[in-house]
């Protein structure tokens, strides 16, 4: 195998668990059989100009075929998949109110919602309180202290979070406005969401007490960072800009409870540094690593699964990791459709990307530690690898090679026609 030019360049690349035939393959295979097989099989009394015309149906017949192979073969990177919404991961707010609520105020409270969240994986649900009502979804609140209109912030890994009071006293529009934009966005998350639009991913780094730790931390994750960015051309794919670092203290984090509960941390557990690495719409990949758990091999492993094949032999389940939160507006969406090439929110591709991803199960990030199974997949050093090349070259050069086959089929007929004649 050549070696790199540069020495202190090691290139790493995702490699699948186990080898595999792209579909496309022996669509190809059965396409220059077919080909071939038409050319020696056409009645011999036939004439010059319906044989012609033959090989043109069959090379047409065969780019039909060709287009139909490329498509079913894998065309997303993990990257791309995580803009992708499946429905499968809904936050629900629950509300409880008093028995007595007047129907206005619930559907004031209904429309408040359905404006704030309508860029956002949330939904509303008005639950009438009562004392003997048991749901594990409330087991956040104090049944002895309860009061209404309280709301309860569900995940969906049923990780439950007491957003407090919509109102005080009377019904307030403004109250529950003000109570629900806490719960759909805060400018940290603001900041999140438009890295995560246009750049390979994010990592989320929150400082700890030590200020020498905190030094190796961001060492860390810029050498990261600068390994991904120095093989971006050599992914399945190409991605413009790599991926970038947040940095927050402590108190920003805690001026936003709402990302603080979703990636499952409290103010009792930032002593040492946290890292969250995320892409997509928020999704967060790979395990929270604190303390020394952050080590460069771990995060380098986890930023590379981002640019792989989404059908690269890895675990679904750690590449459709629970998405935090986060507004993704109209102006999101087209930024990133420009950017991909494609619609997200296309139903097509919506069907496409979970029929590959195939899996209802989610890994709970809580219980994932940095030595566990499934993130023990390997980044072998290659010297050799070409540029990441689209499908449309590939398209290119199989149709042209039909048509070189076409063409000798035209030739060997002109040929026997002539000869028959003599």
């Amino acid at each position: 195998m050549a070696q790199d030019a540069n020495p202190s360049r090691q290139r790493r690349l995702i490699t699948c668990s186990a080898p595999h035939m792209p579909p496309s393959r022996g669509f190809e295979i059965v396409l220059v059989v077919f080909l071939l097989t038409a050319g020696v099989t056409i009645r011999r009394g036939c004439v010059l100009l319906k044989r012609i015309r033959f090989a043109g149906t069959v090379l047409l017949s065969g780019v039909l075929l060709l287009s139909i192979s490329e498509a079913l073969a894998c065309r997303y990177n993990v990257r791309e998949t995580g803009f992708v919404d499946l429905g499968l991961d809904q936050y629900r707010l629950l509300c409880l109110v008093d028995p007595g609520t007047p129907d206005e105020t619930r559907e004031a409270l209904s429309a408040a919602a359905a404006n704030l969240f309508s860029d956002l994986p949330i939904s509303l649900g008005i639950q009438e309180w009562d004392p003997s009502f048991e749901d594990p979804a409330f087991t956040v609140l104090d049944p002895l202290t309860v009061s209404t209109p309280a709301a309860v912030l569900l995940s969906p890994d049923s990780h439950t979070l007491d957003v407090g009071l919509l109102w005080t006293d009377n019904f307030s529009e403004e109250q529950v406005r003000k109570a629900l934009a806490r719960v759909a966005d805060s400018p940290i998350r603001s900041r999140i969401t438009e890295g995560l639009a246009t750049s390979f991913g994010v990592v989320l780094f929150v400082e700890g007490d030590d200020l020498g730790e905190n030094r190796r931390v961001e060492m860390t994750v810029a050498q990261a960072l600068s390994a991904v960015e120095a093989e971006l051309e050599y992914f399945p794919k190409p991605i413009r800009q790599g991926p970038i670092m947040i940095r927050l203290t402590q108190s920003e984090l805690e001026s936003d409870p709402v990302l603080m509960w979703s990636l499952h941390l409290d103010s009792h557990a930032l002593q040492d540094p946290v890292l969250a690495v995320l892409y997509g719409r928020g999704r967060w990949i790979g395990p929270l690593m604190t303390g020394r758990e952050i080590q460069l091999d771990l995060l380098t492993q986890i930023l590379f699964v981002i640019g792989a094949d989404c059908e690269c032999g890895l675990d679904p389940r750690l590449i459709r990791g629970t998405a935090i939160p986060i507004s993704w507006n109209r102006e999101m969406r087209d930024l990133v459709a420009r950017d991909l090439g494609f619609d997200p929110d296309n139903p097509l591709v919506r069907i496409e990307v979970g029929q590959i991803l195939r899996t209802n199960k989610r890994l709970d990030m809580r219980s994932l530690s940095a030595d566990d199974p499934v993130l023990n997949f390997e980044i072998p050093a290659s010297g050799s690898r070409s540029k990441s090349q689209g499908t449309i070259p590939g398209l290119f050069l199989m149709v042209g090679g039909m048509a070189v086959i076409a063409l000798l089929i035209g030739a060997w007929m002109l040929v026997r026609s002539q000869r028959g004649q003599h």
